[in-house]
């Protein structure tokens, strides 16, 4: 019985070693993460989609901060300043993740305020100043579902000018290039 009592502090020391270690090794990544280059995905983004405000057709403008964590997943927050007091609208913080899957960046928002929930999928940018282009799906402004392009730029463009990009670089048989489901 006594034997046992000598076998305690090796297991405690085990136990203690085994629950610390995964925060050792996480701690040397997110140094090696920290000196390292940045990845071409971090920093800040401005996106700029179609959507509808009061039925009527109009790009909007989004500002995206992406930044990699401490277990290297991607975090997001999702800025809009869509401020229409008249129609209750306030400007909305989307919070959520992204991740890279076979070329493309694939970003989940959500929105504790009002409850929405948006999806990107667009191409991996592979220079630090590419335009990237892809898909969206999330509410309107009416709070209607809606899917359509999306563009993310490292630059704040011009509403007309990231007009003209959607239109040029994406095809679709819609006028307004979006699609839409109804209630």
């Amino acid at each position: 019985m006594a034997s046992l009592f000598y076998l305690l502090p090796g297991a405690v020391l085990g136990a203690f070693l085994s629950y610390i270690f995964p925060f050792i090794v996480g701690g040397f990544q997110y140094l090696i993460r920290t000196l390292r280059r940045e990845h071409v995905v971090e920093g800040k983004w401005y996106s700029y989609h179609y959507t509808k405000l009061s039925h009527q057709p109009r790009v909007r403008q989004l500002r995206w901060s992406m930044k990699q964590d401490l277990r290297g997943h991607f975090t997001v927050v999702c800025r809009g300043d869509d401020v229409d007091a008249t129609r209750g609208r306030v400007s909305t913080t989307q919070k959520g993740t992204a991740t890279l899957e076979n070329g493309h960046l694939v970003i989940s928002v959500f929105s504790r305020v009002n409850g929405h929930h948006s999806t990107c999928l667009i191409h991996q940018p592979i220079e630090l100043n590419a335009i990237s282009t892809g898909l969206w799906l999330g509410l309107d402004l009416d709070g209607r579902l809606m899917a359509g392009p999306i563009i993310f730029s490292r630059e704040e463009l011009a509403l007309d000018e990231a007009e003209k990009l959607l239109k040029s670089r994406v095809a679709a048989r819609s006028p307004f290039r979006m699609l839409e489901a109804t209630k």
